[in-house]
């Protein structure tokens, strides 16, 4: 079916969790629904993109309003006047009905605590309770809520009643990645792997004093199934995870070219989807999400070590380090880095691998300095110090500037990082003493290994003489980094496969890769109208 332009405008959405209340724009499509930040007066960032069979609209006797929602959060609309609320509200309830009609299945089958029940898909939480009330034989006296369990150790998401619970349901599912057929979508409670469920609770329960809320933590924190977790553990053995290596690895290879990468942030919907299949104990395939996206995990991971990348000590004696002299200096960060476990130096030295690829790319527009201050904060501990803001990145800087002089064996191209010219690198134009690996070979073949291919140790060779000299980077437009194999695989990146086409409002929210393609405005159809809006954006 085509897609369809219908009806745009201004709107303001209350959260009914929060009552934060924001201006947004609305883009009506024959399928999908955009919510846009406007930035300009034909700018918009993209915030929400919904598809309106997962979408949810109820009256709240409000001329100006009404609540309207999404897996899995509700809002308050409020339009200008009441023609502008009864044409939305009208063209809406519409199109959900329509496309509700097309979903494959129609209905699915999910356990309610010691009971099974159909749920169909236009079926409201308040609905859905009402039924299980009188089915259970339940006096309408008692103050019962329904909640969402999706089976994940977390607390229930206690359903406000607007909320249409199958799409939840299919939300969830398809968060999680798993590929069901439309008999097993109709037949949840018969899948051993989903574990989502309906739960009645009292609204009473839910007042609990401090000391039950605190019992109830620790209860879930012990029960955690702790192999499965991927973030948040330490740095075991002698490598770290394969996925984080993998990681690393299509950033080498399709991610060095990306303008941005480490400082742009992708869409946080598909950053938690991915960190979810990760916690579950399942590598995704990377190649279907643009680098920003693997950027954003990859610094999440670095984060979520205990004691950070550079656990062996604290702030003031790495400043100490930074600011001794050339010889000193790298004398003094060696031993510090041998200190670390080899799992450490390992990482370390694959991601000091993967940021010098990228500050030597013009493309990426990102040099050493503005790498440093994307990745710093997830390297060391930061204490309360005034100059830790400003400290932490010289440091990442110099390491990523010097990292051939930290290590064994560190496979680099034979030519020097982008820089920035205020900082003290440690080194200047004229000949210094460093130390290297003596050896009786020299190679001039640039190879990009994978990192756990052998553990990196701390150079500790006697001193030659070396000459490093600044590259000096020309600005360059957009360019996209192509992979050829022998396969010739397609490794354009996409986040769903629903042969979707909408245009991406805000190249920094997207999750599309940046290619030369030419550049989309958007126009107000109360302008220029409807059949000049689809030619401009080019929609289909």
């Amino acid at each position: 079916m085509r897609r369809s332009y219908l009806k745009e405008g201004e709107v303001q959405l209350t959260a009914l969790n929060s009552l934060l209340t924001q201006s947004r724009y609305l883009f009506l499509f024959s399928d999908l629904l955009l919510v846009a930040k406007q930035k300009a007066e034909n700018s918009y960032k993209l915030k929400e993109k919904v598809r309106l069979d997962r979408l949810w609209i109820a009256s709240n006797n409000c001329p100006h309003s009404f609540v309207i929602g999404w897996p899995i959060c509700n809002y308050i609309a409020h339009f200008p006047s009441e023609e502008k609320k009864a044409e939305w509200h009208d063209i809406l309830e519409e199109r959900i009905q329509k496309c509700r009609l097309r979903a494959i299945p129609k209905f699915t089958t999910l356990p309610l605590i010691t009971m099974k029940k159909k749920l169909s898909i236009s079926q409201t939480s308040s609905e859905i309770l009402l039924q299980l009330i009188g089915e259970l034989g339940l006096s309408r006296d008692l103050e019962l809520d329904l909640a969402f369990d999706n089976g994940g150790g977390d607390e229930p998401t206690v359903l406000q009643g607007p909320e249409t619970v199958y799409c939840i349901i299919m939300d969830f599912i398809r968060s999680t990645g798993y590929r069901l057929s439309e008999k097993q979508l109709e037949r949840l409670d018969t899948f051993p792997l989903v574990n989502c469920k309906l739960v009645l609770l009292s609204s009473n329960l839910q007042k609990s004093n401090a000391a039950q809320t605190l019992v109830t933590h620790f209860k879930r924190v012990l029960s955690r199934n702790e192999p499965r977790r991927f973030f948040g553990r330490q740095l075991d053995g002698s490598c770290p995870p394969q996925p984080v290596l993998t990681m690393m690895d299509h950033l080498l290879a399709n991610g060095v070219h990306t303008e941005g990468l480490f400082r742009k942030s992708p869409k946080q919907t598909t950053v938690r989807m991915v960190k979810a299949q990760l916690n579950r104990g399942s590598v995704p395939d990377f190649t279907q999400f643009s680098p920003h996206v693997t950027a954003a995990i990859l610094k999440e991971y670095l984060r979520s070590i205990p004691g950070k990348l550079l656990q062996t000590c604290d702030l003031n004696m790495w400043i100490a380090a930074i600011e001794s002299d050339g010889p000193e200096r790298i004398a003094q960060i060696k031993g510090f880095l041998q200190l670390l476990p080899s799992s450490h130096i390992v990482l370390l030295s694959s991601l000091l691998r993967l940021l010098r690829a990228v500050a030597k790319s013009p493309s990426s527009k990102m040099n050493a300095q503005s790498l440093a201050v994307c990745i710093a904060p997830n390297l060391l501990d930061s204490p309360k110090m005034e100059c830790a803001a400003r400290r932490l990145p010289q440091i990442a800087e110099w390491l990523i500037t010097n990292a051939p002089l930290l290590f064994d064996d560190f496979v680099d191209a034979h030519c020097d990082i982008s820089s920035s010219a205020s900082n003290d690198s440690g080194l200047s134009d004229v000949e210094v003493g460093v130390e290297a690996p003596l050896s009786s070979e020299f190679t001039e073949t640039y190879i990009i290994s994978t990192p756990a291919s052998s553990v990196p140790s701390v150079n500790s060779s006697p001193v030659v003489r070396c000459k490093i000299e600044e590259l000096k980077v020309s600005p360059s437009s957009y360019c996209s980094s192509n992979l050829s194999t022998d396969d010739e695989m397609d490794i354009t990146p996409e986040i769903e496969r629903d042969d979707d086409r909408t245009p991406v409002l805000s190249q920094e929210n997207s999750d599309v890769e940046k290619k030369p393609v030419a550049y989309i405005e958007w126009k107000s159809a109360k302008r220029f109208g409807v059949n000049k809006l689809s030619d401009n954006a080019n929609f289909f």
